[in-house]
């Protein structure tokens, strides 16, 4: 029997727009996915940095709970974050910065 209570976690499915002007975080319903706009280039790992930098802040959780599980060449990504639940990880990325 395991006594360790669970970690909420939620994975995210993102489509990553690098080397735009402004940072944005926007559902897309077409893509059924999240449209993540950073202005790192795709080049040695930057704009996956700036994604996992920018949705830590977003949703409130330390930069070690985000990372990318799938797509790390890819705009296409799947991305892991632990500490929060989906209904609140949705409402958190709905909510505009300043907000």
């Amino acid at each position: 029997m395991n006594d360790k209570p669970s970690v909420p976690e939620v994975v995210l499915k993102i489509w990553v727009h690098p080397g735009r002007t402004q940072e944005d975080v926007r559902w897309d319903v077409w893509r059924k996915a999240w449209v993540i706009a950073v202005r790192d280039p795709a080049i040695s790992g930057r704009a996956n940095r700036a994604v996992e930098r920018l949705l830590s802040v977003r949703l409130g959780v330390a930069p070690s709970a985000v990372s990318i599980v799938t797509g790390s060449q890819s705009p296409l990504k799947s991305v892991r974050i632990l500490g929060i639940d989906p209904s609140e990880a949705e409402l958190r990325l709905r909510r505009r910065p300043g907000t």
